[in-house]
């Protein structure tokens, strides 16, 4: 018992003194004053996640990426994996691109190959519309 005593009394003050050095350590605090442009920014990039997560949860999107076999968990992890910047990004391009953007040119495209075609069949190169008349026979 009385070895007890000489070994817990240095002991107990070693451990008094641990305790109080580490409650003694308080780091030093560094405030600043957040300008309007970083909290706009921030609310701004949290305003265009939701925008994109609503987008993902449009039955159109859903059905798109069911029918190409993409998982919407994996795009809606990809999606929470962008960074601020990329977000943006995204966003940006999603307001330049409206939907349908480029279906004009395809029709053009279309239009102006069967023109093509259907001189190539006046002259008579080529036998594909059956309704035209030959000038060459």
């Amino acid at each position: 018992m009385e070895r007890m005593r000489k070994v817990s009394r240095p002991t107990s003050y070693l451990v008094l003194l641990c305790l109080l050095s580490l409650g003694s350590y308080v780091p030093a605090a560094r405030a600043a004053i957040v300008g309007t442009e970083t909290v706009a920014a921030e609310q701004d990039v949290e305003m265009q996640r939701a925008q994109l997560n609503r987008m993902l949860d449009n039955e159109v999107v859903k059905s798109f990426l069911l029918a190409n076999g993409v998982d919407r968990e994996i795009v809606q992890s990809r999606l929470d994996g962008l960074s601020d910047g990329e977000i943006r990004a995204l966003s940006e391009r999603f307001d330049e691109y409206p939907a349908g953007e480029g279906f004009e040119t395809l029709l053009i495209l279309a239009f102006l190959a069967f023109i093509a075609l259907l001189i190539t069949d006046i002259l008579g190169y080529t036998d594909i519309f059956p309704f035209v008349k030959k000038t060459t026979e």
